[in-house]
């Protein structure tokens, strides 16, 4: 499990991206989330709105500061 602290490289209030058959969240600006298909892309407001639907932090997304 992620802790915030661990979000804390990044604004709680960024959008974040993911994918609708997957469980990962990403900033739109990594590289996993430039791989999501324009029909399987799904954006959240925030960091907090994606793990509220059950996404967790994308681990090779370096800004997330995992």
């Amino acid at each position: 499990t992620t802790t915030p602290s661990e979000l804390s490289a990044i604004s709680t209030d960024e959008a974040v991206v993911a994918s609708r058959n997957g469980t990962r969240f990403h900033l739109p600006e990594c590289p996993g989330a430039k791989q999501i298909s324009e029909s399987n892309r799904i954006t959240f407001a925030s960091v907090a709105l994606a793990r509220a639907a059950g996404y967790t932090p994308a681990q090779n997304c370096p800004e997330l500061g995992l």
